[in-house]
């Protein structure tokens, strides 16, 4: 019995990393990052891979540090976990509309953004790394997976889930000068939506999980 409890235990830990990837992945969204991708390193496609190199760079140290000094600032402010992840909720259903009805989300990026990244040099910092691939969703999302992590071995997990993200995103936005032209728009369309209900559903869990938090007689 106690063999089996922790076998349960180790298959109940890799499904939270999992959830915690596959979220994360939703938050940073390579497919719907890749268009605008090929927009921005328009004018440098022999230097792509490298641009995607660094922001997805960029977006690995941003994520891990809002992770680690995110609780201080949350701290510095007087806002709790609780109410941080029913605003994080609510965040991730507004981008989980948006990316039902496959539009690009303005909590990641505004059109005054994109145009003044036509005249920027350090692309894979921002507007790529920050905030396209580091959004607030993003940041929240490793926030709050970080609050909930324990002990060193557990937030050194979500680093690592953080360090897979970033580089499954790498790939992608390395070979989406490849991809995209044979996906087409109608398929990019499809997996935003997708996604899209994937971030919805973690949305409310979020929002609800929130409000127990901060109104226990909900539960």
């Amino acid at each position: 019995m106690a063999f089996l409890g922790g076998t349960f235990a180790r298959v109940l830990d890799t499904a939270v990393l999992l959830k915690m990837l596959i979220a994360l992945l939703v938050m940073i969204d390579p497919p719907g990052a890749a268009p605008m991708f090929l927009t921005i390193t328009e004018r440098y496609a022999e230097s792509r891979t490298k641009i995607a190199l660094g922001a997805s760079l960029t977006a690995f140290i941003v994520l891990v540090s809002a992770g680690f000094v995110g609780q201080q600032i949350l701290d510095l402010f007087g806002i709790s976990i609780a109410s941080f992840r029913v605003i994080g909720g609510i965040l991730f259903l507004a981008m989980a509309i948006d990316m039902l009805n496959a539009r690009s989300s303005r909590a990641k990026r505004t059109p005054e953004e994109e145009l003044e990244a036509a005249s920027r040099k350090e692309l894979s910092v921002v507007p790529l790394g920050i905030p396209l691939l580091a959004g607030p969703g993003a940041i929240s999302s490793v926030l709050i997976y970080m609050h909930e992590s324990g002990n060193v071995q557990e937030k050194a997990s979500v680093v690592g889930v953080i360090g897979i993200a970033c580089t499954a995103t790498f790939i992608m936005l390395a070979l989406a000068a490849l991809i995209a032209p044979k996906i087409g728009q109608t398929g990019l369309n499809i997996m935003k939506r997708m996604m899209g209900l994937i971030l919805g559903a973690l949305a409310i869990e979020f929002i609800v999980g929130g409000l127990r938090e901060m109104l226990p007689g909900l539960a």
